[in-house]
């Protein structure tokens, strides 16, 4: 019989393989993919995520869709033997690719290592010609691109694919901080028949850095009544945007010259930007969304509370560093513990 240690540690060891657990970063985003496939509303074909980091979300999408072939593409090849050691056994269908996805093919490309942790060089394909030779007789149903500011080249390097199949595209941009190329790739997707929606939660390490779900006009009876998409933006956690309104979203404060962006170097930071919501709630009548209250790296500690409307009514009237953000984490834990009406050791206050 194993000992209480040695069974947490294989609990824990199993739990880290377990991938249909949601990864913690982009909750809303998984879930809403995690849905849309659950309804059946992809059509049928591959998942290709590119910019697959460590395999994680990749693996989740394979543990979900066992049926379905999912490319995780990513630079680095350490990152590519992480995914396929780690998660390739318990996950066939996973297939890691060492490379980036361009509208260019080159080979023999290096990147700063900060960026992206490419840690030698790769080559660059093009969507198109994955599906023509390496990927032949698969069809495209999701395109998960996180590239880094390279989307608007996935997409122009998979337009011959993307026509055809008419997959689901999500992508990522920085809405104020590179806001031309946020409108020159809503314009592509526009011209591609597509529409586009933003999803109003966090996706890095600048609090404007948003993803953005890409559905094909032509699919839209497919979509339509899905009970995940309304719930999203009943919610306002889904906004349809295009290139003209897309500025208006991801805190506006954050535009060049405004007070959450002084200068382009020192630009829409976290700090920034809660110095700005405190003062928006100490003038009244701010209407914080709990979906942009968060950061990519505290996501897991956000739940669902039975008390939640009760709980946002106050915290409209308090002040942001007191409500539970990430920049204020130790607080956050005590005020928890106080809404919940427990002290230290777990027990009911009386």
């Amino acid at each position: 019989m194993l000992a209480p240690a040695a069974c947490a540690a294989a609990v824990s060891y199993y739990r880290a393989r377990d991938c249909r657990l949601r990864p913690a970063k982009e909750p809303i985003l998984n879930a809403l993919l995690a849905g849309l496939l659950a309804e059946h509303r992809l059509p049928a074909g591959s998942i290709v995520d590119a910019g697959s980091a460590d395999g994680r979300t990749a693996c989740y999408f394979a543990a979900i869709a066992p049926e379905r072939a999912v490319h995780a593409v990513d630079p680095s090849y350490r990152n590519v033997l992480w995914t396929q050691r780690k998660y390739g056994q318990r996950h066939p269908n996973l297939l890691p690719l060492h490379g980036g996805l361009g509208d260019e093919p080159a080979a023999n490309m290096t990147t700063r290592r900060s960026l992206i942790t490419a840690d030698q060089n790769f080559s660059i394909f093009r969507l198109d010609d994955l599906f023509e030779r390496e990927w032949k007789g698969e069809t495209l149903a999701l395109g998960h691109f996180d590239v880094e500011g390279w989307e608007e080249h996935v997409l122009r390097g998979g337009v011959r694919v993307i026509k055809r199949d008419l997959p689901l595209l999500t992508t990522e941009v920085e809405v104020h901080r590179r806001p031309a190329a946020a409108r020159a790739l809503l314009r592509l997707v526009d011209e591609l028949q597509y529409d586009s929606f933003l999803v109003e939660e966090i996706a890095g390490m600048q609090a404007d850095i948003r993803n953005l779900l890409h559905i094909p006009r032509a699919r839209r009876p497919l979509f339509r009544g899905s009970n995940v998409l309304d719930v999203a933006v009943a919610s306002r956690t889904l906004f349809a945007v295009t290139a003209e309104t897309i500025g208006g979203f991801a805190y506006p404060c954050c535009r060049l010259g405004e007070p959450c962006c002084p200068s382009s170097y020192h630009c829409c930071s976290h700090n920034l930007v809660n110095k700005w919501l405190n003062s928006i709630v100490r003038q009244g009548g701010a209407d914080l969304q709990w979906s942009t209250r968060t950061s990519w790296y505290d996501q897991q500690m956000h739940v669902f509370r039975p008390e939640m409307l009760r709980i946002q009514e106050e915290e409209r009237t308090r002040n942001v560093s007191e409500a539970g953000l990430s920049f204020n984490k130790p607080l956050a834990s005590s005020n928890s513990k106080r809404r919940w009406g427990r002290g230290r050791g777990g027990r009911a206050r009386g």
